[in-house]
């Protein structure tokens, strides 16, 4: 983890950094006394155990035992090494970073894709807002977006030449590999290209609002040049070391304050629909990016925003219907039970616990989101949001659909499809609820269906975890106990770092662990002066310094009174150690023939006994 910039710039990226924005964008957090709270982003939990320092710029889980800096938490969460935090920190909040001698000139690869996206954004805009573009505005003015929604969605226009941005990204420098990785380029039997020639552009951006990809409608046959390749209606960028389809959704840059506020969560399928509710207010809308919902969504869902309902808003013509068949449920519902485990497809994510509850809002036969918000108005979507329908009673009612309920036999194949997705729930009470509610339905026994219920069980789970093993916490003994708070305590209350009397060495400490951060915390550190342990995380190598500084840093510390006395335990402790290692070798001398040596450790005794009793008997100073 070596640092490639100068350590005062990374000191001043630390402290322009605001911790609680950054993590903000990422986790749902609430003020508790001094601290933050929210749902931890690497372990899969229902209570709150991720907590974040404003003060000390720190963070730690007490779930899963992970914590750092504001820098390691942007490795953890974007998947990058230490430098390259530092450079999109840096990038971020202004902070001109000096390269230390010897170190590699290039920015970082993320760095390079990043400037590829902000540059490739640009042209696109300037495209749209060329003559070349004329025609494409007017096709977006038929579908309601406007000149004012182009600059604040930063729409865009690929043009209509085959390697026109390709020619010119490559002349400021960027390589065709690097222009391939970042789905810009695409290479062909003639060479390179423009992966979005010839589309209408709506940049992805991730939670920060930086540009990570793309997504492309292809322009509408009268608006295209004669002869102009047709390609896929929609295409949207290959992954990339920034760009993941499966965790990011289109518009939650934008949609973060509506989705507060709201305390729900609107998912439709296109980008224009996005567009289109939030001109009509409803700004707590998003969209997947070319993939169905998937479990990976519904955790950042969770971590993100907390307990807010996630609403599934599809039309209802075939491909709604079709969105929304058995086939593709767990797609689309994610893949959780409500309880701590993860269960893997099928399970979905309904009933209590700490995931959002899913409901499905359908629109009239034919009507995309941003076609119903325009033809009958806010309102009414509105009043067909408010409607929507929990996710497991929908899903009861398609598997009711079809089937004669009149006759035995249609009655018999409509309980055997609602217990299909029955199976699929994961909270007993839930399942029992609805299986009373299919047969009330259906029209037949309680106890059938709950018999039939039974018999199946629930699905199986197919496969592991998706998300990280909380590291396992192992429980210091008693006098380590000790040393850990006495850690605590000189974080909480710093001027007993130069306290006369107590004296607190790192003799006095045990574990490697506790010596060496008492030695990192101790040197350097202004008379009186605060641990910074932001800095310490950021400065020093050790996962296991790091985690322990966080975790000691974060929440409220004990007072001056209740560290002194912690202190006083752990000197007691370190006296007792000293007075039975002297006793130790006074039984090895013999008195009579190492009279000196002998006398000299007998006085050490007696000096460590009476230090020990003053310490124990708070008689210092007195």
């Amino acid at each position: 983890m070596s640092p490639r910039y100068a350590a005062d710039d990374i000191d001043e990226v630390r402290e322009r950094a605001d911790i609680i924005e950054l993590v903000g964008e990422h986790v749902r957090l609430r003020k508790a006394g001094r601290s933050y709270v929210g749902l931890c982003p690497f372990h899969q939990e229902k209570t709150p155990s991720f907590n974040v320092d404003p003060d000390k710029r720190v963070w730690y889980c007490h779930g899963c035992n992970q914590g750092g800096s504001v820098f390691t938490f942007i490795e953890k969460v974007d998947g990058v090494t230490f430098p390259e935090a530092v450079e999109l920190l840096a990038d971020r909040y202004g902070v001109q970073l000096r390269e230390v001698s010897g170190a590699r000139k290039a920015p970082s690869r993320r760095a390079r894709l990043l400037e590829v996206h902000d540059i490739a954004v640009e042209k696109f805009a300037a495209m749209l807002a060329s003559n070349e573009g004329t025609a494409i505005r007017s096709y977006l003015e038929s579908r309601g977006i406007g000149a004012e929604e182009v600059g604040r969605y930063r729409i865009g226009f690929g043009g209509w030449k085959r390697d026109g941005l390709v020619r010119s990204l490559m002349r400021r420098g960027f390589t065709g590999e690097e222009l391939q990785a970042a789905g810009i380029a695409t290479r062909d039997s003639a060479g390179l290209r423009d992966t979005f020639s010839g589309r209408l552009l709506f940049p992805i951006f991730d939670a920060s609002g930086r540009a990570v990809a793309f997504g492309g409608r292809i322009v509408p046959p009268e608006h295209r040049p004669e002869g102009f390749p047709e390609g896929p209606k929609y295409l949207n960028s290959r992954e990339s070391q920034i760009f993941k389809k499966s965790k990011i959704l289109y518009g939650t840059n934008w949609a973060r304050a509506s989705v507060m506020a709201a305390k729900r969560l609107v998912l439709v399928e296109g980008y224009t629909d996005v567009i289109a509710l939030h001109v009509a207010g409803i700004g707590e809308t998003v969209a997947t990016c070319g993939t169905s919902l998937t479990e990976d969504h519904m955790k950042e869902i969770s971590t993100r925003f907390g307990d807010v309902r996630v609403i599934l808003c599809l039309d209802s013509d075939a491909a709604g219907q079709q969105a929304m068949s058995r086939e593709r449920t767990e797609e689309l519902a994610g893949a959780f039970s409500p309880g701590d485990e993860v269960r893997g497809r099928g399970w979905l994510p309904v009933g209590r616990g700490w995931l959002p509850e899913v409901h499905v809002a359908t629109l009239p036969q034919g009507k995309d989101p941003a076609d119903f918000v325009r033809a009958e108005g806010p309102d009414e979507v509105r009043r067909v949001l408010d409607g929507s329908t929990p996710l497991v009673e929908f899903l009861l009612r398609r598997a009711l659909e079809g089937t004669d309920l009149r006759s035995p036999e249609g009655r018999t194949r409509g309980v055997r499809r609602g217990i299909d997705v029955l199976k699929q729930v994961g909270d007993t009470l839930l399942r029992h609820e609805y299986a009373l509610w299919l047969a009330d339905r259906a029209g037949v026994d309680t106890y059938e269906v709950t018999r039939a219920l039974d018999a199946v069980g629930p699905a199986q789970q197919q496969r592991s975890p998706t998300r990280a093993t909380p590291t396992p916490s192992v429980r210091p003994s008693g006098h380590h106990r000790v040393e850990r708070e006495a850690l605590r305590a000189l974080f909480a209350v710093p001027e007993m770092f130069d306290d006369d009397e107590l004296a607190v060495s790192e003799d006095d400490f045990t574990l490697p662990l506790h010596r060496s951060l008492f030695r990192i915390a101790s040197t350097g550190r202004p008379v009186g002066g605060a641990v910074d342990a932001a800095r310490i995380v950021s400065r020093v190598e050790d996962v296991d310094v790091q985690r322990l500084v966080s975790e000691l840093s974060v929440g409220e510390g004990p007072d001056a009174n209740v560290a002194r006395d912690t202190l006083v335990r752990l000197k007691v402790f370190a006296l007792e150690r000293y007075i039975v290692e002297r006793k130790e070798r006074l039984r090895g001398l013999d008195p009579n023939r190492d009279a000196a040596a002998y006398d000299g450790l007998f006085e050490e005794l007696l000096e460590l006994e009476k230090k020990k009793r003053a310490i124990a008997g708070g008689e210092l100073g007195t």
